[in-house]
């Protein structure tokens, strides 16, 4: 009978997760960065931090994942890493930075995970008796001091103690006070181990809608009914679109989403109006008039008067001249015939 959850959480950490960058790898910092590993959760006894689990939460450093009787998680990371974990396991987070290759770290002393290695991590797992390196496909199981790492596809190299790299469908099995043993995988049990993890269903998380065009609130809303909050925004000037849309979003519509993402919109703002002060035209003839107008940025009002056959001449105007004004306003124009 497996120890109660109490006394495994009094002891060592149950699984311990230590995410390992190279020092010269820098995680994403531009708009939308997406957090470094995401929970999936299915099942109701899964917590986060000692609170109940939703799915699509990030999944911070430092911060205990727990699954109970019937439940499972998954960590994914951006790269297509996964790490499954059976019910009753308890991962607690550690970031520690180690030059030369990006490895998630999982220190592991009761319970069973699945590990699925993707473009850029490899997953190094161990507790006090055994370590192994996976490159691949495989299963861990390990308690009451024993562990067992199993591989499907790809490469697993036992690390500790030492023994040469696994080809698929073998097992490492090592308990304590016995010799190691590499054993073959019947296909029945890797059957079995893959139903096992297999068995829970994570529903397919959320894509970004569209957003360009939306009115800056209205894509609030539509994001937090996805369980997106952090949403960050900037203004751009621009003359065209309408202020307080949506100009761009990041991450880009289409895009996976799920708890914990930020999101950045880039908001319409109206240029600043152009203060222009308005000439004096009187006494011009008209045509001049509206040249020199036109020519500031103003643009023709109403021109009133009497018909002044070839040539008028402006003896009014409104506004007055000296006025400030926006650009593009409309001048006014009062005009006579010119006398000669």
């Amino acid at each position: 009978m497996p120890p109660s959850r109490t006394a495994r959480l009094a002891a060592l950490p149950i699984l311990l997760i230590a995410l390992a960058l190279a020092a010269c790898a820098q995680p994403g910092t531009g708009p939308g960065a997406r957090p470094e590993a995401t929970l999936r959760v299915s099942g109701p006894n899964v917590t986060l931090g000692g609170r109940p689990a939703s799915d699509g939460m990030a999944v911070p450093p430092g911060v205990e994942v727990a699954t109970g009787p019937g439940s499972s998680a998954r960590i994914e990371f951006a790269d297509g890493t996964v790490l499954q974990l059976g019910p009753d396991t308890d991962p607690v987070w550690e970031s520690v930075v180690e030059a030369g290759r990006r490895t998630v770290s999982v220190s592991i002393s009761f319970g069973s995970m699945m590990v699925e290695t993707g473009a850029e991590f490899s997953v190094r797992v161990f507790n006090e008796i055994a370590e192994v390196l996976y490159l691949s496909r495989g299963y861990v199981l390990t308690g009451g001091g024993r562990f067992e790492a199993v591989l499907e596809s790809g490469t697993l190299q036992p690390l500790r103690p030492f023994a040469p790299a696994l080809e698929p469908y073998r097992a490492i099995i090592v308990e304590r006070g016995r010799p190691p043993a590499i054993v073959a995988v019947p296909p029945s049990r890797m059957r079995d181990l893959r139903r096992r993890f297999e068995r829970f269903d994570f529903a397919r998380l959320p894509t970004l809608p569209g957003l360009r065009g939306v009115p800056v609130e209205e894509a609030r809303r539509r994001l937090a009914a996805l369980g997106i909050e952090r949403v960050a925004t900037r203004e751009e000037t621009t003359g065209a679109a309408r202020p307080g849309t949506v100009l761009r979003q990041y991450p880009e519509a289409g895009t996976t989403i799920s708890r914990g993402d930020r999101v950045e919109l880039v908001v319409a703002r109206a240029p600043e109006p152009v203060t222009l002060r308005v000439p004096d035209v009187v006494q011009r003839p008209l045509s001049e008039a509206e040249a020199i107008l036109r020519r500031r940025g103003l643009a023709i009002g109403k021109v009133t008067g009497p018909p002044g056959g070839d040539v008028s001449i402006v003896v009014d105007q409104r506004p007055r001249a000296g006025t400030d004004v926006e650009e593009g306003t409309r001048v006014d124009l009062e005009v006579a015939p010119l006398i000669e």
